[in-house]
């Protein structure tokens, strides 16, 4: 045990003084490799694929079929703002339906894109590395690894996100579940993790909140219902105000574990209030059956 102890210990202060450390080889080159998508003068290359090709196969799943509500509430959102979306989380596509909705939508918020994802494919592997280029424009950044020593890095992703919120012009997307919810429910969230709480803290970025129905686990599936003759199956869609960090405004930019799930808690806590608003407006009537519009 003791020896075991020690390790972990050698471990974290090699992740502290070179986060690269734990990584293997590839993983340390791909992960290099998205950075630089995310730098001058790499970034806007990055940027003008996500607007040309990667908004154009969003367009094939999602565009017939929405029903969006509260993006008046995003009036007053500055153009170049750095903000951090929080989003429930059911399918694959969740983040990449609220961003598709925020840019084609509401088009002064062009934001550089950046969210994190498993590791365990898109950074393992080159045919993940290409998919994470070409599906994505590099915006599945930065990498959480889930396995062996590798866990450690994501001590240094999060200093990455943050540093992403102290950009102008950038989205990060988050979800504070932090792995998808398998419920028949769409409205029973999963307990919610303390990640989300940290960057809100650390990087005090305008945090929209969001809460999506409707998609599935499936890229040829959504593509398919998108181009039925009459969508059954719609993607609902609802945006919050930016949230009011004026209640922490008394802690530190460096915050303990429990002021961090404090705050991430209260981030679920609204998507879910998001969720009863979307769920009341439904209910009086719908030409949709609500189980599968809610599905």
């Amino acid at each position: 045990m003791g020896e075991l102890a020690t390790d972990d210990e050698s471990d974290k202060a090699k992740a502290a003084h070179d986060p690269f450390a734990v990584l293997g080889p590839f993983e340390r080159f791909a992960v290099r490799v998205v950075a630089a998508f995310h730098r001058k003068p790499w970034v806007w290359i990055a940027r003008v694929w996500q607007i040309a090709w990667v908004e154009s196969i969003l367009w094939l799943l999602f565009s017939r079929r929405l029903d969006i509500q509260g993006l008046e509430r995003l009036d007053d959102v500055a153009r170049d703002t750095p903000m951090l979306v929080v989003a429930n989380h059911r399918t694959w596509f969740d983040l990449f339906a609220v961003f598709w909705v925020l840019r084609r939508r509401r088009r002064r918020l062009r934001s550089a894109l950046s969210f994190p994802v498993r590791a365990d494919f898109f950074y393992e592997n080159p045919v993940g590395l290409f998919l994470c280029g070409f599906a994505s424009g590099f915006s599945m950044y930065p990498p959480i690894f889930r396995k062996g020593r590798a866990r450690l890095f994501n001590l240094h992703s999060v200093q990455l996100l943050i540093e992403e919120l102290g950009k102008r012009q950038t989205m990060v997307g988050f979800h504070p579940e932090g792995t998808r919810s398998k419920s028949e429910d769409p409205h029973e969230l999963l307990p919610a993790k303390r990640g989300a709480g940290e960057l809100v803290l650390a990087a005090r970025p305008v945090t929209i909140p969001v809460f999506v129905t409707g998609l599935k686990n499936s890229f040829w599936g959504e593509m398919k219902d998108n181009f039925r003759g009459t969508p059954t199956r719609m993607i609902r869609m609802t945006i919050g105000a930016p949230i009011d960090l004026k209640p922490w405004e008394n802690i530190g930019r460096d915050p303990t574990h429990a002021e961090a799930q404090s705050c991430s808690e209260a981030l679920l806590a609204r998507i879910a209030a998001l969720g009863e608003e979307q769920r009341a407006r439904l209910a009086p009537s719908s030409k949709i059956d609500a189980s599968a519009a809610l599905s």
